[in-house]
């Protein structure tokens, strides 16, 4: 079955869509632009947790979800890591 989104227009099959909800991400960061996008990543994946460069920030969860450093990620288990920054050659690995 093909869905189509009323905000984007854009269509994809419902098999998608289950396939998207079985995939573990991380957000690489913790403002405006998550906060833009946290809604729709929730609904088409499962959300392990945030990515922070600056783990010293004070923040240890956001919506309620562990916030780590890269460092944290060797022992985890994950699908993608979806970047929400616009900060230029903050993203490290």
């Amino acid at each position: 079955m093909i869905t189509t989104s009323h905000t984007t227009g854009r269509t994809r099959s419902k098999n998608s869509l289950a396939t998207n909800m079985q995939k573990t991400i991380w957000i690489y960061g913790t403002g405006l632009l998550t906060d833009r996008y946290i809604l729709a990543l929730s609904l088409e994946y499962q959300i392990q947790g945030f990515i922070t460069p600056d783990i010293h920030h004070g923040k240890k969860s956001y919506y309620s979800k562990p916030v780590v450093s890269m460092n944290d990620l060797t022992n985890q288990s994950f699908d993608l890591v979806v970047i929400c920054s616009h900060e230029k050659g903050r993203v490290q690995a």
